[in-house]
């Protein structure tokens, strides 16, 4: 089992104010960094998308989206420091929620992960109209938060794709939360416990990333 890059994240829900998230501001503030990568995207809400130590930011009104290129306790720690630089520099922002999200894909699924996807009404459907794709779908309850595990097959991957949402729904802003979920190592502990799930409940092993250390843009 392993985790694609691009699927760490932290998601920041609440009422943003994007003339202060520019390149200049994000730059110094939040990578501390002087030159910093800034791209313009297109869509239905036009926004900013700021790089630097192999993480993304992506502020639009209603979110602050802070992805990690790869999957590794580096790149991990890099998407956590700059969640609390968010958090610190920006105290009095409205916030509804934060999330922090990880996925994982079993290549070579064995028959016992494939059977969750055996459905009686399968063979109910016609012929001409294959199954393309399968979402299994579960809530658990948390201690004051929910998780959201998404099972899925068939969707443009080899394998069976685990997506985890850790979501805490919050009241208030930022200033009241004081660190609790953005915790030191939250980020990488939200990864371990759905790799340690994954491992306990269908016995899927993960294999660990390899690479040389790079900077995190760290000043402690």
């Amino acid at each position: 089992m392993k985790s694609p890059d691009n699927t760490s994240s932290v998601v920041l829900v609440g009422n943003w104010n994007p003339f202060i998230l520019n390149p200049q501001w994000v730059g110094k503030y939040i990578f501390k960094k002087k030159q910093i990568e800034a791209e313009f995207l297109f869509g239905p809400k036009l926004a900013f998308r700021f790089s630097a130590f192999g993480a993304r930011i992506v502020p639009t009104q209603d979110k602050v989206t802070i992805i990690a290129d790869e999957c590794d306790k580096r790149s991990l720690g890099v998407i956590e420091r700059l969640s609390r630089e968010l958090l610190s520099e920006l105290p009095h922002t409205p916030i509804h929620a934060i999330g922090v999200n990880h996925a994982f894909i079993e290549d070579s699924p064995g028959e016992d992960i494939l059977s969750l996807f055996n459905f009686p009404d399968e063979r109910k459907f016609p012929n001409d109209m294959p199954i393309e794709s399968t979402e299994i779908t579960r809530r658990l309850a948390g201690d004051g938060h929910g998780v959201n595990l998404k099972i899925s097959i068939g969707q443009g991957f080899e394998g069976v794709r685990f997506d985890f949402n850790f979501h805490y729904p919050i009241g208030g802003n930022l200033k009241e939360l004081d660190g609790d979920i953005i915790k030191k190592g939250g980020v990488l502990g939200h990864f371990e416990f759905a790799r340690d799930f994954l491992a306990a409940q269908y016995g899927l092993d993960y294999e660990e990333k390899h690479k040389t250390e790079e900077s995190d843009g760290s000043v402690d």
